[in-house]
């Protein structure tokens, strides 16, 4: 079952008048399309119950290569390559603050202070031009790079507004991801799917959507895994799913996951995942086809969990229990990925 949400009244905003210029600076800032930002707007746009913008079907750039210290980059097809990254590396993952930022200075400090290897954001930066853009210029001042998707709440065109009030250091350490469909991490691959699938939970018909074309393209485009290849789905919202732990179920049983992005998953073989939405089970893993809850630092192949958002009020999870704003610490390594820590914004550690 999914339900959807949307803003009152649900009229479609008007698209802006002003040319957006789609940038890659310093190799990092992975994004824009050709033509005047209507125009892409109308291509991009898709109708029905709920209206939004098919952020997975932007022009990605065209291939590249480029380096961020020891780390090396390979853009091509929508597929992003990211050599040097150390076996096994630390990934600070969260989400956006949403609808507040209250200890977003504090929360994107304490992501600095855990020094990963490297940091994703799910979806999330802000549901305003002015928000995102602090968001991202806090997460910019990271000396390791921050993967941006976009989530069913955020402008399709919100990362590269945003991006052009940053300086070029901060722009070199930002690569939106929104439009890419795969990220490869050694043998592991992370799947991108920007924003909700129909639309559903957008805010406005500007927000980003996946359609059922985007989600076959992915599919053809990726087809099985290798052998020796781990995939991971990156997501705003978690695919439905069995098991009593299933990360998108309550513990009555209703699933507000994605029965297509369950689909997706299969079809590509991606096992495990990182989401925001929903909050049922925020921060509390769930492996062996959500069988079993891993323990802390256990690795598990296919690893799910919905992660926390940065600031703002604290998740409330189906049982009543509360997670405080935050981020989780992973482990990847050739096991597949293990949650070593879940900190608070203030960096302080809590349990799951």
């Amino acid at each position: 079952m999914v339900i959807g949400t949307r803003r009152p009244g649900g009229a479609r905003l008007p698209a802006p008048a002003a040319p957006a210029t789609g940038l890659l600076v310093a190799g990092l800032l992975a994004s824009g399309c050709e033509g005047s930002q209507g125009s892409r707007l109308s291509s991009l746009q898709e109708g029905g119950p709920f209206p939004f913008v098919r952020c997975l079907a932007q022009a990605a750039g065209s291939a590249r290569r480029w380096s961020l210290g020891s780390l090396h980059f390979t853009l091509r097809d929508r597929v992003l390559r990211i050599e040097g990254v150390p076996v096994p590396s630390r990934l600070a993952v969260y989400s956006g603050p949403a609808f507040g930022d209250r200890g977003l200075e504090q929360g994107l400090r304490a992501v600095r202070s855990a020094r990963p290897d490297l940091a994703l954001q799910v979806g999330g930066p802000g549901d305003t031009p002015e928000l995102a853009e602090r968001v991202l210029a806090l997460a910019a001042q990271g000396e390791f790079p921050t993967l941006v998707l976009a989530g069913a709440r955020d402008r399709w065109d919100g990362f590269a507004r945003a991006a052009r009030t940053l300086g070029p250091q901060a722009r070199a350490r930002l690569v939106d991801i929104s439009s890419l469909r795969a990220i490869r991490l050694g043998r592991h691959t992370l799947v991108p799917v920007a924003g909700a699938v129909a639309g559903r939970y957008a805010l406005h018909d500007e927000a980003c959507g996946a359609s059922a074309r985007d989600l076959a393209a992915i599919t053809a485009r990726l087809g099985f895994p290798e052998p020796k290849e781990r995939r991971w789905l990156l997501a705003w919202q978690a695919p439905s799913g069995a098991g009593r732990f299933a990360v998108a179920a309550t513990e009555r049983g209703l699933n507000a996951g994605s029965s297509a992005l369950a689909s997706l998953s299969a079809a590509i073989g991606a096992r495990g995942g990182l989401f925001a939405w929903p909050h049922h089970q925020v921060g509390r893993p769930a492996a062996g086809a959500g069988e079993q809850r891993p323990d802390p630092g256990q690795a598990a192949s296919d690893l799910r969990v919905v992660v926390p958002r940065i600031a703002g009020a604290s998740m409330v999870r189906d049982d009543g229990t509360r997670l405080a704003p935050g981020f989780l610490v992973l482990r990847l390594d050739s096991e597949g990925l293990a949650i070593e820590s879940v900190l608070r914004s203030d960096a302080s550690q809590t349990r799951i």
